[in-house]
């Protein structure tokens, strides 16, 4: 309700306008709206509509969301997809994180769900892991049973954020430092697989817990994935694109 609807306050917007499109939470506590009934079943926003007005004779634009979990950052991924991408044919949205928010578009309506992966992603519950701060390891490439990191600004390495991790376990499995049940091969310690971190003063490597909690992640959004192709009455490979946030 309200995505395309003009703003009444265009004729007031001359140069300068705002845009602000975040999760429900993130809009209550910018609006001033009590977040108490997002914490508890049935999970209900105080609002979730767009929102127009004047703030100091700036025209700001609050995007509406779709539920409490559901909110208007994933909803300003739809703006972005249809007026950037040949989005004609079904695609789908993922949008990595500990509420990981996801929308379908078969071709002629939405379906969209929420999962709650956990912080893995974003670095949380993981042995060495931080967020995306400069020294994170933002990048890794496994060679055998060595590794090539990189990190944000180039700093000596500090932790292990969200891309990294994605990078290194996907990498951990090519080479067979991981099965495909996440389990580490023989030869692997059992403080872990270390991350080559030149100039560092830490010793950042990957456990066998921080695989788990990687795992768990994964699977809520594999499992959300799931249940959209399910409820949408369609296949995989009917899905011409994925889009990642």
């Amino acid at each position: 309700e309200g995505w395309d609807r003009k703003s009444k306050y265009d004729e007031r917007m001359d140069e300068s306008a705002v845009v602000i499109a975040g999760n429900t939470t993130m809009c209550h506590l910018l609006r001033g709206y009590s977040c108490q009934t997002l914490g508890v079943a049935p999970f209900q926003p105080v609002s979730i509509k767009q929102e127009d007005f004047v703030q100091k004779g700036i025209a700001v634009t609050i995007l509406p969301g779709a539920s409490a979990f559901v909110g208007g950052d994933i909803i300003s991924g739809i703006y972005g997809i249809r007026e950037h991408m040949d989005a004609d044919e079904p695609w789908m949205l993922l949008d990595f994180g500990t509420n990981g928010e996801m929308v379908l578009w078969t071709g002629e309506e939405y379906f969209a769900t929420a999962a709650a992966a956990g912080p893995a992603f974003e670095g949380g519950n993981i042995s060495c892991g931080c967020a995306s701060i400069p020294g994170a390891i933002s990048s890794v490439m496994i060679a055998g049973r060595n590794s090539h990191t990189r990190t944000i600004g180039g700093l000596p390495a500090i932790g292990i954020c969200g891309s990294g991790i994605l990078e290194a376990v996907s990498g951990m499995k090519k080479g067979g430092i991981v099965d495909e049940n996440g389990t580490f091969a023989a030869d692997i310690p059992e403080d872990g697989f270390a991350l080559n971190t030149p100039g560092s003063q830490e010793k950042i490597s990957l456990t066998q817990e921080d695989i788990r909690q990687f795992q768990m992640a994964k699977a809520a959004i594999r499992a959300g994935v799931d249940i959209l192709v399910k409820k949408a009455g369609i296949t995989f490979d009917e899905v011409d694109n994925c889009y990642l946030a």
